[in-house]
């Protein structure tokens, strides 16, 4: 069973249980950087047309909306991720084993003082050893954030495939 490669807004809120009205957010707003990259709405009834990598990305900028994040740090995450990783529909590719094991890690360094600039990063954690790994060497001032995108992913296959 195939997935479908071409999405209007309705089909990518019922993928995704996120009402229709926060798509439409997520791509009206400027700082997520999301865009359909099959048509536009050009006026009344016409249509926003997704690709699957559209819907990739909105998946993502919904479960770091939900882990409390604002929507400019989401849009700086989506920003890093576009530019330091494979296509994100790559990930629908992995299988049960590999996807419960991936996780997105947003580490932030806190400020030492009034003028120091914090770190932040981006990067993929393929396994809980990476995780650890991350928490054992990491500064004692560092936050995280941690999502488990990989069986959030899978879990989005599984959808896409009943659509």
């Amino acid at each position: 069973m195939s997935m479908p490669e071409i999405f209007v807004t309705s089909q990518i809120s019922k993928l995704l249980r996120v009402p229709e009205w926060r798509i439409i957010k997520f791509v009206g707003g400027k700082e997520y950087g999301i865009a359909p990259a099959l048509a536009q709405a050009a006026g009344t009834g016409t249509r926003r047309l997704y690709d699957l990598e559209n819907v990739c990305e909105l998946a993502l900028a919904w479960w770091l909306f939900q882990a409390g994040l604002r929507s400019d740090v989401v849009g700086w995450i989506l920003r890093q991720v576009r530019a330091e990783q494979e296509p994100l529909k790559k990930l629908l590719e992995l299988e049960e084993s590999r996807a419960t094991n991936l996780y997105l890690a947003v580490t932030r360094t806190g400020r030492k003082g009034h003028y120091f600039v914090p770190r932040q990063r981006v990067e993929f954690l393929w396994s809980i050893d990476d995780v650890a790994h991350l928490l054992d060497t990491s500064e004692d001032n560092s936050n995280f954030v941690l999502l488990p995108v990989g069986a959030n992913y899978f879990d989005l296959k599984r959808r896409l495939k009943k659509l």
